[in-house]
């Protein structure tokens, strides 16, 4: 597989504790002992650095990662999010958790059967989603039910992934819906001449649901679809005779399923062209505005481990030696679970407190990486993300483990993050700080000027709640943000604006929001205005009843008494159609003309910036909201309807500059 090496760095990473310029790790440059566990991209950090993904062989000791849980037999129905915990909040009890996310999983309920299944989803300005199982595999048969992402640039993953980087993989590649890519590598080195395209019986793999397996034997690795053995790899036949080893998957391995877009316009260009070209965000293959796959039923039977494995207990796979080789794992009871993100395996630590800091500004503890989550992170320098396209309605699971700030995280091999539980995030911190946040993780990092102008221009601070300044509890953001249930409850909403060209509420979660929705375009030519009175009127009937709320029962309990209620009002990007909702409330509510209204509000959240259409909708507006009588507001109206202008964009890009001075 082809993947970014270096990705945006998040606001939430630098706010929820990242390493601005963490230490490095490679087989000759081992991790320091205060930041002593390597992760699968090369970066040093504590917590979720030492759990799944941790590289023993390049890390402080063998002692800094936590020991992978043993393999488990069994069925994953995956109908649920109740068994898959965020990457920022798992502390590795397997016993409890089966799953590790990254991004937004969500359930989709088949309308038809009634039959529930697992989505990862890719919005635009996001980073993928992936789950990873808890628990390792140390050969086994691996199977799972799928349909995949269509769309250039958008690849679909289901892979074996060791500490050591053994790898075993599935990918599909959306833009070629008959085949799917097989894949193997032994601890990190790529080999191109390994890959192979597999044809898949009955074809389409986005409409047609089939079944994917991985048979992983000491000896032999077959890769199967629906029963048909399509390609057999011998260990015999993989004999290196200058590393005098086999290069053979042979270490124990997480079970990954992702999405992650290949085909972003910063990726290299071999990486694009492998994806069948750049991302597409306006694509007909995405629905409720995000990519996504879906994976149903995951099943694993495990086998036996390799004759003459020491095995001294029953519970953890450990790696005694460097050569990361079959012969240097053993079976242990030396079984860790860490107290807080600030343990490692030499010193896992208490469990914080409740109310105390689990995290420091100065180390990292949950690591970045492309969601893709195999072998070729090295291989390209820029970042890379999730995606997908089949046509199915998600449904988040209201009793997951799944949501906040661990849905937004790094990915690429040369950057780190910290994505902290949504109680940690305060969502009515301003926008303008979370830019130079940002621009400061850039410098540290190597964030490339177009990933800063993504920031600034809204493509990445889509998935944060901004409260707008001097107006109560009233929150402006993107879709995204909406999605993220913990930030929403951290927040307190109550009430929900939407104004976008589709419903965004299909989901099970949301069954405790008020809503009122606006069915309204991005385009300059979209006639907002005639929503702009019962607009404004909604907002301002839910702020009063959000004053009357006491804190109800689904919002964060680390939120305040006095963050119980709000008033969320979002679009896609919470840059133009959201941002002329609140504008027109702020004239109307508080008398101020329209310039200073939009300044306002971008104290509190930089990027908006309504389309030239809605401006000069903004101005008439504002001498709606002057005029003496309903009758002289509504002749106002109907005056500007007949008269107003509607033209291509490259026309309202010249009528844009004649709107500067006064909006």
């Amino acid at each position: 597989m082809v993947r970014g090496a270096l990705s945006t760095v998040f606001a939430a990473a630098a706010l929820a504790g990242t390493a601005y310029a963490g230490a490095k790790c490679t087989k000759d440059s081992h991790c320091p002992s205060e930041t002593p566990c390597c992760s699968l991209y090369g970066d040093c950090g504590v917590g979720a650095f030492c759990l799944g993904g941790c590289d023993p062989l390049m890390s402080h000791s063998f002692d800094s990662c936590v020991p992978g849980p043993v393999c488990k037999s069994g069925t994953y129905n995956l109908d649920t999010l109740s068994d898959v915990q965020s990457i920022d909040k798992y502390l590795g009890d397997s016993s409890k958790i089966d799953w590790q996310s990254q991004g937004m999983p969500a359930i989709y309920t088949d309308p038809s059967s009634g039959k529930k299944s697992t989505l990862l989803t890719m919005a635009q300005g996001t980073v993928g989603t992936l789950l990873a199982s808890t628990h390792y595999v140390w050969y086994g048969k691996v199977c799972t039910k799928a349909t995949t992402a269509q769309g250039k640039g958008v690849v679909t993953a289901f892979i074996l992934m060791s500490d050591a980087k053994d790898e075993i993989d599935f990918e599909w590649v959306g833009v070629d819906t008959g085949h799917v890519q097989s894949n193997f590598y032994s601890q990190g080195v790529t080999v191109y001449t390994n890959g192979k395209n597999l044809t898949v019986p009955g074809g389409n793999t986005v409409q047609n649901m089939h079944e994917y397996c991985v048979d992983w034997k000491e000896d032999t690795l077959t890769w199967s679809i629906d029963g048909n053995d399509l390609r057999t790899l011998n260990r015999k036949d993989t004999w290196n005779s200058t590393s005098n080893r086999f290069d053979y998957p042979q270490t124990p391995a997480r079970v990954m399923l992702s999405l992650w877009p290949a085909g972003l316009p910063t990726n290299e260009k071999g990486t694009i062209d492998w994806a069948g070209g750049e991302i597409d965000w306006n694509s007909p293959y995405m629905q409720n505005g995000y990519y996504y796959a879906r994976f149903q039923e995951l099943t694993i039977d495990c086998y036996d481990p390799p004759e003459g494995t020491k095995e001294p207990g029953s519970k953890v796979y450990k790696y005694t030696d460097y050569a990361g080789t079959n012969n240097t794992v053993e079976i242990t009871n030396d079984e860790v679970i860490l107290g807080s993100l600030m343990g490692t395996g030499e010193n896992p630590g208490e469990a914080p407190k409740s109310g105390s800091a689990t995290q420091t500004a100065d180390i990292a503890n949950v690591p970045g990486g492309n969601v893709g989550g195999g072998n070729r992170a090295q291989e390209t320098s820029t970042q890379a993300a999730a995606g997908t396209g089949s046509g199915a309605q998600p449904t988040a699971d209201s009793g997951s483990n799944v949501g906040g700030g661990s849905t937004e995280f790094v990915q690429g091999g040369s950057s780190t993050q910290s994505t902290g539980a949504a109680g940690t995030i305060e969502p009515k911190l301003a926008g303008s700080i979370l830019a130079v946040v940002v621009a400061i993780a850039g410098l540290a990092t190597g964030l490339n000027a177009v990933a800063t102008e993504q920031w600034m221009t809204g493509d990445l601070c889509m998935g944060w709640v901004d409260q707008v300044p001097r107006a109560g509890k009233l929150y402006i953001g993107g879709l995204y943000a909406l999605y993220q249930t913990d930030l929403v409850r951290a927040a307190g909403i109550t009430h929900v604006l939407s104004v976008i060209d589709y419903d965004p509420l299909l989901q099970d979660q949301f069954a405790h929001l008020k809503h009122f929705h606006i069915r309204a375009d991005d385009h300059p030519n979209e006639n907002l205005l005639q929503y702009l009175p019962e607009a404004v009127k909604y907002i301002d009937q839910a702020l009063k009843e959000v004053a009357t709320i006491e804190k109800p029962n689904d919002v964060s309990k680390d939120a305040k008494d006095e963050d119980a209620g709000g008033v969320f009002v979002h679009c896609a990007m919470g840059k133009s159609r959201s941002a002329t909702l609140v504008v027109a409330y702020l004239m109307w509510k508080y008398h101020l003309d329209a310039k200073t209204s939009l300044a306002q509000l971008c104290e509190g959240r930089p990027v908006c910036d309504p389309n030239p259409g809605f401006k000069e909708q903004l101005l008439v507006w504002e001498k709606m909201c002057r005029s003496k009588s309903e009758e002289e507001s509504k002749a106002i109206y109907e005056g500007w309807e007949k008269t107003r202008f509607k033209g291509e964009y490259w026309e309202w890009d010249k009528r844009a500059e004649q709107l500067k001075s006064r909006l």
